[in-house]
């Protein structure tokens, strides 16, 4: 992208720190359920908790910018993603391989489904930009939650980083769009 046409200004990164830290803030919080899961430390409920509040704090976006029922969309396909995400971590670490697969294919259609949504409602989020970014941090995930069971550590910290790095992707994809819908 472009910040140089005139989306530079403190506005455009306002809101694409409040994306990123929004995004970060999730994904942070769906990797410490990944690592209190295998170390069984008993987190799980405030965790959840945490999450949701992750969930519900990116959906206020959505709700901002295209009214409270497109928000509420938003949220439950989110919350139906991070939950599909939740279920296959506890399969994997219950050894259920045959729903762990069954998750993947979950969170594929889920992707494409919430991709969809997003450019439903501004163009200047293609679904398939958004299919990929949705599904390639389920990849991630994949992997980060493989290589923690398996203790690879390095790998591990690898991913964690990559992971991070995802939610940059997220918050500039959906800042650009907001910036070129609405000539903020």
């Amino acid at each position: 992208m472009n910040r140089s046409n005139g989306f530079g200004t403190s506005g455009y990164m306002r809101l694409y720190d409040d994306l990123y830290i929004l995004w970060r803030n999730l994904l942070i919080w769906v990797m410490d359920y990944v690592i209190n899961v295998i170390c069984e430390f008993g987190n799980g409920p405030f965790i959840r908790h945490r999450i949701g509040e992750a969930i519900n704090d990116l959906s206020a976006v959505i709700t901002e910018f295209y009214g409270y029922q497109n928000g509420r969309i938003f949220e439950l396909l989110l919350e139906s993603h991070v939950l599909i995400i939740v279920n296959y971590v506890d399969n994997k670490h219950y050894g259920n391989e045959e729903a762990a697969a069954q998750n993947i294919l979950e969170l594929q259609a889920n992707s494409l489904e919430t991709a969809e949504f997003l450019e439903e409602l501004n163009p200047y989020w293609p679904a398939d930009e958004g299919y990929d970014l949705l599904y390639n941090h389920v990849a991630m995930f994949d992997k980060y939650t493989v290589c923690a069971f398996a203790s690879e550590a390095e790998a591990f910290a690898e991913l964690s980083n990559t992971i991070r790095s995802e939610a940059l992707l997220l918050a500039d994809f959906m800042t650009d769009g907001l910036i070129r819908q609405f000539a903020l």
